[in-house]
């Protein structure tokens, strides 16, 4: 595990290009060079885009009762009459994972070892979200999880040492997926759901994307009959909350300027 994890700089050229493209095939092709040269932030982004079209697609596009892939016709016909589901996101998945969905990407990776590499390079991103799937193995070591042959052997401590060496960077992303888990492994009771919420509005606060066009505000307002579509993410904590909001605010604020003085043995994550 590098031992400056956390530390290395975003490169937000590769960043940028992955959130602007509209064809996952195209954009691995373009970066494989760069990933299979040890660019952290390139491993990181392969990953990604093999991993939502993974989920994505196949939620859409792939008929599990038939075994058989959808078009992009009867996909939009599944996403009409599914609760949940979007059209718009629909033909947003197919343009972007149809290609690569297609492609025999054997000679490309594999997500699991892209990202596993990434982290080891100390790319904060694919740390906090390597330490996701660490957890989620503990937590429900099941044999469909795509990523758990892959680490059968780790646990929970090499889990928390990636985390605590992604908080270090900073990053509003990082602080955003720190929220989204909970990293106790306890049953989550009302105080560690504040404490979960401020990491995220931390993470609003210092620059994360959370407006209404952001991909969890959009996920939620599939469910919510009341979203506006002025509504960004904080407004929807704000709704969710109720009357624990200030509260949410006040940890937030704490933990923001605990993070601006390197006070990192006091964020409340657990210790290794």
């Amino acid at each position: 595990m590098a031992e400056d994890g956390g530390e290395v700089p975003r490169r937000s050229g590769i960043a940028q290009q992955f959130r602007e493209s509209s064809d996952y095939l195209q954009f691995i092709i373009a970066t494989l060079p760069l990933a299979r040269g040890g660019n952290a932030e390139a491993q990181f982004y392969i990953a990604t885009a093999m991993r939502f079209c993974r989920r994505e697609y196949r939620a859409y596009f792939w008929d599990t009762r038939a075994d058989r892939r959808r078009t992009l016709e009867q996909g939009l016909q599944h996403a009409a009459v599914t609760f949940g589901y979007s059209m718009t996101d629909a033909k947003e998945i197919f343009a972007k994972c149809d290609a690569l969905m297609q492609t025999d990407v054997s000679d490309f990776g594999n997500e699991e070892a892209w990202l596993a590499a990434s982290a080891e390079g100390g790319y904060a991103l694919a740390q906090v979200t390597y330490a996701q799937d660490l957890m989620l193995v503990q937590a429900a070591p099941l044999s469909d999880l795509p990523f758990a042959s892959v680490y059968p052997q780790a646990g929970r401590r090499e889990a928390l040492e990636y985390l605590h060496r992604a908080v270090r960077s900073k990053d509003p992303a990082v602080l955003w997926e720190i929220g989204q888990m909970n990293w106790s492994g306890a049953q989550p009771d009302e105080e560690s759901e504040v404490r979960r919420w401020a990491w995220v509005l931390m993470a609003c606060t210092r620059g994360a994307d959370c407006s209404a066009q952001a991909p969890w505000t959009r996920y939620v307002c599939r469910f919510d009959p009341h979203c506006q579509p002025h509504e960004g993410t904080v407004d929807l904590i704000r709704r969710m909350a109720g009357g624990d909001f200030w509260r949410i605010e006040q940890d937030a604020r704490e933990l923001s300027a605990r993070l601006d003085a390197n006070d990192w043995s006091h964020l409340g994550l657990p210790e290794p």
